[in-house]
C-alpha cells in the first residue's frame, strides 16, 4: 500500500484585503487537496489542515507553519488534483469567520511527473521542495494580495515497502516552522469528516478524499 504525505510550509501572505470593520485581521489559512471534477467549495468531506491565526500581521500575516496532509494516492493521481488554500480572519463578534480570499493550484505545477528511479526502493523518498507565491482571489473574484508557501511530497511506503524513518524537512526550513497540523486524504480510510471554516477546522480530520 502506498503511504505518504504532502508537507506544506505556509509562510506568509502580503497585501491582503482588510475585511475587518473593527480592529485588526487575525488571518489564518485552511488547506486541503481536492480531486478533479469536484467543486472548489469548502467541501465537508475533504480533510483539512489549518494554521493558527496571526494576531499581529493584519493584511500582511506571517505563519511559518508546517501543514501535513497524509495520503494513499499515487503520484499520478495527485498530479490530477488541486491544492486549495482559503484565508480567513477570525471573529470575536460574528458567529462565522470571514473569508478573505482563496488560491487554487494544480498539483501538476508543483510535483514532478515521476519519482527518482535511483531511489525508488529506498523509502522514504521525497520530491524536490518547491516554493511558490500565488495570487489570492477575493470572493468578488478580483485578485488582491499573494500567498507564499513551500511544498514537497514524501512517500514512506511504495508497493508494500515501508520505512520506519518518517523523513523530515531540511533542518534549515524545519527550524523556522512550528509544530505541524495533520490530516489525511486518499482512497480507503474512513472516519470523521472535515469541518467548515472557523475554530472547528483546527481538529485533525480523518476522512480520505479519494
Amino acid at each position: 500500500m502506498t503511504e505518504g504525505q504532502l508537507e506544506i510550509c505556509v509562510e506568509m501572505a502580503e497585501r491582503l484585503k482588510d475585511v475587518r470593520k473593527i480592529g485588526n485581521m487575525h488571518a489564518y489559512v485552511v488547506a486541503w487537496v481536492q480531486k478533479p471534477g469536484a467543486t472548489f467549495s469548502a467541501d465537508q468531506n475533504a480533510a483539512k489542515v489549518m494554521t493558527t491565526p496571526d494576531k499581529k500581521g493584519g493584511s500582511n500575516p506571517e505563519w511559518h507553519e508546517i501543514l501535513r496532509l497524509r495520503t494513499t494516492a499515487d503520484l499520478a493521481e495527485l498530479r490530477k488534483s488541486f491544492l486549495i488554500f482559503h484565508i480567513y480572519t477570525s471573529s470575536l463578534i460574528m458567529p462565522d469567520d470571514t473569508l478573505v480570499g482563496s488560491s487554487v493550484i494544480p498539483l501538476d505545477n508543483l510535483l514532478p511527473t515521476e519519482l527518482d528511479a535511483s531511489v525508488i526502493d529506498d523509502a522514504p523518498i521525497s520530491t524536490p521542495l518547491q516554493r511558490a507565491t500565488v495570487p489570492v482571489q477575493r470572493p468578488s473574484l478580483r485578485y488582491k494580495g499573494t500567498l507564499t508557501f513551500s511544498l514537497r511530497l514524501v512517500y514512506f511506503s511504495l508497493g508494500g515497502k515501508r520505512s520506519a524513518n518518517t523523513s523530515r524537512l531540511p533542518d534549515s526550513l524545519l527550524n523556522k516552522f512550528s509544530e505541524p497540523s495533520v490530516a489525511s486524504f486518499g482512497d480507503d480510510n474512513v472516519g470523521g469528516g472535515g469541518s467548515g471554516p472557523g475554530a472547528a477546522a483546527a481538529a485533525v480530520a480523518s476522512m480520505m478524499l479519494f
